[in-house]
């Protein structure tokens, strides 16, 4: 497959749904991919785990007060998936955030956390992970994080109604400036002398 790697700072959107042409066309197999994991979805055998190697950590982070299930990602995959029943349906929102070399695996992973609890203060659920394949001996990529979010505001048995202002562009455009923000002044706090 070819892939084509984010810079830092950078963060691409799109959308995971069931449509044939989607590659995922499953929450849980993109969570899959994104945790390297390995389990059958939808009677197919999916196999993720030679990406072990270069994932870093993965996390969902849920809003504050947010039930006990989500926390858990196949809990959250299951439920976006019962809440969006129709075939060809946007199921979930899919991020790739470009991070900066120059950060090791703590500070790496610190700052897509950082981003993530902000989601979370808007009521927005990621599940997300941090992979640098240059731990798997990839020196061509980018370490970049992976996130997939809901689509729908989160209840206590589910998610409920879909939340078309988090699929604003001009709401994405200051997500994506803040990102560019928080990856400056990562690599502005490293650099900087004691």
């Amino acid at each position: 497959m070819n892939v084509s790697y984010p810079v830092a700072g950078s963060m691409v959107i799109s959308m995971i749904s069931r449509d044939v042409s989607d590659r995922w066309r499953s929450v849980l197999a993109a969570w899959m991919y994104i945790n390297a994991n390995q389990g059958v979805v939808a009677g197919k055998e999916l196999d993720f785990t030679s990406k072990a190697a270069e994932r870093v950590a993965s996390e969902v982070v849920a809003p504050p007060g947010a039930p006990s299930w989500a926390w858990s990602a196949p809990k959250v995959c299951a439920a976006i998936e019962v809440a969006e029943a129709n075939t060809g349906r946007r199921l979930a929102r899919q991020l790739i955030l470009g991070l900066p070399a120059e950060l090791d695996a703590p500070e790496m992973w610190a700052i897509t956390r950082q981003q993530a609890q902000n989601w979370a203060e808007l009521g927005i659920i990621t599940m997300l992970a941090v992979h640098d394949p240059r731990r798997a001996g990839d020196t061509t990529a980018t370490p970049h994080a992976h996130c997939i979010q809901s689509l729908r505001a989160l209840e206590a048995d589910g998610f409920g109604t879909m939340q078309t202002a988090w699929n604003r562009d001009h709401l994405h455009a200051q997500w994506r400036e803040a990102w560019r923000h928080r990856c400056s002044e990562a690599v502005a706090k490293m650099r900087a002398p004691n």
